[in-house]
């Protein structure tokens, strides 16, 4: 509410999450290895794609 206080209201509402089968991430991985046990390569990802959208 601070934030709405201070900017004012929004005028969109984006919802983003990542998906652990994007190939960007299962390319990366090794084998027997899961989106799980790299959650660093997951939000690496994550962030560059959310770059990209903004």
């Amino acid at each position: 509410m601070a934030i709405v206080r201070h900017f004012g209201r929004p005028s969109l509402f984006i919802t983003f999450t990542a998906k652990p089968k994007w190939s960007e991430i299962v390319a990366e991985l090794l084998l027997g290895q899961t989106a799980v046990d790299r959650p660093d390569l997951v939000a690496r990802v994550f962030h560059l794609k959310q770059q990209k959208l903004l």
